[in-house]
This record gives C-alpha cells, structure tokens and sequence, in this order.
C-alpha cells in the first residue's frame, strides 16, 4: 500500500506502507493526531494517521524513497521534530503508470 506524506512543510512524497493495522481507541493521554497530522503512538510503535471518517491506521512499518524499511520510531526519530502530514493522490493519480497497468483491461491474445 502506497500513501503521500509531506515532511516539513515539503512536496509530498510517496512512501510505501509495509505493516499497518487499524486504530485502536484512544486511550488516555493519547488523543488523535489533529486533521492530516502524523503523530507517535502511545508507546512509540505505530504512527497514527486519521482517515475521513475518523477512524485511525496505525503505521508500524514503512520505506521511503531510496531508503531501507524502517519502524515507526526510527521514522518519527528521522523527522528531527519536523511535522509530518500524510497527503492526499494527485489529482492525475489513476493516469499514473503504476495504476494504468492494475486498472486497464488485459490485452486479448493474438490469433495464431
């Protein structure tokens, strides 16, 4: 699974979602990162983003561009207290190569 995050303010950029789970409940003293935020769970093993409807992914592991999987807290130790915010598709994401090949139709075999 593949989503967007902008680091810093920065152009978002595609990063490779390895091992998610859903949300749990907030617990005490761990409320839900605010609107598009990425924030640290409780405990540090999951990133939490929220979804539209309210409910929340939680991100053990991920790859960003060029880079080795990491766990949550080695990418929120990477931020060096940057904020993080996950973004939504580009608007010309279902022309992307990667989703033209998933989404066209096979080809239909040659006649002999």
């Amino acid at each position: 699974t593949w989503t967007r995050i902008s680091i810093g303010g920065a152009e978002p950029i595609r990063v490779k979602l390895l091992q998610t789970r859903l949300g749990l409940p907030e617990a005490a003293g761990d409320p839900p990162p605010a609107g598009r935020q990425v924030a640290l769970a409780a405990g540090g093993g999951a990133l939490r983003l929220v979804c539209g409807d309210g409910s929340s992914l939680e991100v053990l592991r991920l790859t960003l561009p060029g880079k080795k999987p990491v766990d949550a807290r080695a990418f929120w130790n990477g931020l060096n207290g940057r904020r993080a915010e996950w973004a939504s598709a580009p608007p010309d994401a279902a022309a992307a190569p990667e989703h033209a090949a998933a989404s066209a139709p096979p080809e239909p075999l040659a006649a002999a």
